[in-house]
């Protein structure tokens, strides 16, 4: 364990060597940047290079345009054929509704039909049972005026037959009783 543990004076050599490292990193960038200084200083005083830097410049910018141009015109490609496709989907719904619409339409008045058929119908068959029924009624007064007469008629002979009867009774009863 005490061989794991810093000592003072390791530290102190440790931050020794960090100093250093930053010191000459400092050192290193700074110098770079002057180097950088300089040689755009050199390019710069140089009529020609700084007529070809422009020259770089503006093609640059030429082609970084010819790429957003080209960008811009995909884009607008896609859009169009999003669009399109769209527009189709629009029409192909459309029409499925419209197409539905005429189907309900139809069945509708199918439907409409149906129910004037069906109430045109009811009458008449009201007017059919209405005379089915009076015919029925007319039958059964005539059976009961009939079976009234025929019933009228037995009770006629019935009294009829009972004063024959009595008469033939009286008769006999005439003929067995004495005279007074």
């Amino acid at each position: 364990m005490k061989e794991r543990e810093e000592t003072p004076q390791q530290r102190m050599e440790k931050m020794a060597v960090r100093a250093y490292d930053m010191k000459k990193r400092r050192e290193d960038e700074r110098k770079q940047v002057v180097q950088e200084k300089l040689y755009q200083q050199w390019r710069e005083s140089l009529d020609e290079l700084r007529q070809q830097d422009s020259k770089l410049v503006e093609l640059k910018t030429l082609a970084a345009r010819d790429q957003q141009l080209g960008d811009k015109a995909e884009q607008k490609a896609r859009d169009d054929e999003e669009d399109a496709m769209y527009a189709q989907l629009w029409i192909e719904g459309y029409q499925a509704k419209v197409e539905r619409e005429e189907r309900e339409k139809d069945v509708k008045r199918d439907r409409n039909e149906l129910q004037k058929k069906t109430l045109g119908m009811q009458p008449e068959v009201r007017e059919r049972r209405e005379a089915d029924e009076a015919r029925v009624a007319d039958i059964e007064r005539q059976e009961t005026k009939a079976l009234w007469a025929a019933q009228e008629v037995e009770e006629k002979e019935k009294v009829e037959r009972e004063k024959v009867f009595a008469r033939e009774e009286r008769k006999k009863m005439d003929e067995f009783a004495p005279n007074n």
